[in-house]
């Protein structure tokens, strides 16, 4: 993590630092600045009037926000390098992240799900686990691409026969690492199989759409690790097959015109 990163996150789980410390500390680094400003004047998180400084910025977030915000940004940063392990060039994680992410927060106010916020984030950072598990799939990579070729597993799955744990596993350690909430840990590690999820099976079944959602065209790889719906997200948030493929032309619309404004 960068140290503006730690610094802010130290700040907000000190009870005796002030929300002017915190937004001063916020102030330092322009990308926490820009992300914090964002979010905060985010129409599609309910806010109204805009507001242009760090400090009503965090008044108005709040401890939990900002230390959410705070966490995906400092991840985010080591997502933007290439992995070759994964055949992705410099920026694909990143884009990848940033469309799952997205996405998830649409489907987190289409579906009613509170904390939507949490929900963006989880799905931001849903394949931190692969920086981890990078370096031994360019080892394996020649097995790794047969078994690709010959079997109809996934990739997670595929990583999990050669490896013993697969990239959302592997990310669940890392946001444990870094101390995540515990929310986001279980989001992460499960985002693949949300029946397994341990606290709150509605995040990881959300970030599980996002993931399936997020079009092939945001990264340029060799090979995609097969994203779709698992079963139990359905069962989860309260879907059939037809609600969930009306769900999906609403949301790739939705995103189309976001595209088109940004």
């Amino acid at each position: 993590m960068p140290n503006s990163v730690t610094r802010v996150l130290r700040a907000v789980e000190d009870p005796e630092t002030s929300i002017g410390n915190i937004a001063n500390f916020i102030s330092m680094d322009q990308v926490l600045t820009a992300e914090v400003l964002k979010v905060a004047n985010s129409a599609l998180l309910g806010y109204g009037r805009t507001c242009g400084s760090i400090n009503e910025a965090a008044v108005r977030l709040g401890m939990k926000r900002i230390k959410l915000i705070t966490l995906g940004v400092g991840a985010a940063d080591s997502m933007s390098g290439s992995l070759r392990g994964y055949s992705l060039g410099g920026g694909d994680m990143m884009r990848h992240a940033v469309s799952t992410g997205t996405i998830a927060l649409w489907l987190a106010q289409a579906l009613i799900v509170p904390n939507p916020d949490e929900v963006y984030v989880a799905g931001l950072l849903h394949d931190i686990g692969k920086l981890l598990l990078d370096q031994y799939l360019l080892k394996d990579r020649e097995h790794l691409m047969k078994l690709l070729q010959t079997s109809k597993q996934p990739l997670w799955e595929i990583e999990e026969r050669l490896f013993s744990i697969h990239h959302a596993e592997a990310g669940g350690l890392i946001a444990k690492h870094w101390r995540f909430p515990l929310s986001l840990v279980d989001a992460i590690e499960s985002h693949h199989r949300p029946d397994q999820a341990k606290k709150d099976h509605t995040i990881s079944a959300v970030v599980n759409l996002a993931n399936a959602f997020s079009p092939n065209d945001s990264v340029r790889s060799d090979f995609l690790e097969g994203r779709f719906v698992h079963e139990s997200s359905l069962e989860i948030l309260n879907l059939n097959p037809e609600m969930l493929e009306n769900l999906k032309k609403e949301c790739n619309a939705a995103m189309k015109i976001g595209a088109a404004v940004a």
